[in-house]
């Protein structure tokens, strides 16, 4: 798995426990500075597009699932009532 971090360090969003922790997982591989700018596959998410944003150099890379994760707060007010939720 690959955790693709805009920002130069995780140290403003995240606990030194938890930077710790991922970095000590063999089957995490952090890179810093990186965010994807493309998506391609045939019905389904089959790679994607990377951008080193000091470089600015692209690499393709091979991806069953992205997540998205760009903040704590839900923000999720702007989906219907019917539709439940946690607080």
């Amino acid at each position: 798995m690959t955790l693709l971090v805009r920002r130069p360090s995780l140290a403003d969003s995240m606990s030194d426990y938890l930077i710790r922790e991922l970095g000590s997982q063999a089957n995490i591989d952090i890179r810093y500075r990186t965010e994807v700018v493309d998506g391609h596959g045939d019905a389904r998410l089959e790679q994607r597009t990377l951008r080193d944003r000091d470089a600015g150099e692209t690499e393709t890379v091979a991806a069953s699932a992205l997540f998205v994760l760009i903040g704590a707060a839900p923000r999720t007010d702007w989906r219907p009532d019917d539709i439940a939720r946690g607080r």
